[in-house]
């Protein structure tokens, strides 16, 4: 079974579960998280996701205009529309992480929330995925809602920065400010733990 055939069943399965509040909530925000090989992920482009109503009769035109949304946000994320046809385990770890990048835009979100977005990704990997974040925030006029526990990683994409220490945040400023005068012990910590790389 291929991607689309999933896809496919998924818009029956997840029609009925949606619930109208539900709906009003994933108008405004998408979601990305750091699993990168879950399979249950190519069920997320489903009708959910793309916004039919839960009522409407899944037809040969409600089928078509999913499709087109579906492609139109693989091709965003950097994937070919083939990759409709192909299977889970012909995706790398990059390219599922597209698919699930894909999956939170397919909305057209104003707020997408990135949880851990590269932390299964190896080094190479996750700067190319950090990339494409920052030209799809430009394209689409995103705003992110990045948690990661890499500072690294949120210099590259933050604009203002909250550290949190035991589930409360202790420092809250502009990410420039936070990164080169951190003022709580913790922030100063964390950043003090970046590894520094050898000169020459």
């Amino acid at each position: 079974m291929g991607i689309f055939d999933k896809l496919k069943q998924g818009l029956k399965k997840t029609s009925q579960l949606l619930k109208t509040d539900v709906r009003d909530l994933l108008k405004a925000q998408g979601r990305l998280f750091d699993e990168a090989y879950s399979e249950e992920l190519f069920e997320f482009l489903v009708k959910r996701d793309i916004g039919v109503d839960a009522s409407q009769e899944i037809t040969d035109e409600v089928y078509k205009t999913c499709r087109a949304r579906v492609v139109e946000m693989l091709c965003a994320a950097g994937l070919a529309e083939d990759s409709l046809a192909r299977y889970p385990h012909e995706f790398s770890g990059g390219q599922r992480q597209r698919i699930g990048i894909a999956r939170a835009l397919v909305l057209r979100p104003r707020l997408v929330v990135a949880d851990e977005p590269v932390s299964a990704l190896d080094v190479s990997v996750g700067a190319q995925i950090l990339e494409l974040l920052r030209n799809l925030q430009r394209d689409f006029a995103l705003t992110y809602l990045l948690i990661s526990h890499s500072l690294p990683v949120v210099a590259q994409l933050a604009t203002r920065i909250a550290v949190m220490q035991a589930g409360r945040i202790v420092e809250t400023g502009p990410a420039a400010q936070i990164l080169s005068a951190p003022a709580h012990p913790y922030t100063q910590s964390l950043i003090a733990a970046i590894p520094a790389l050898p000169a020459g």
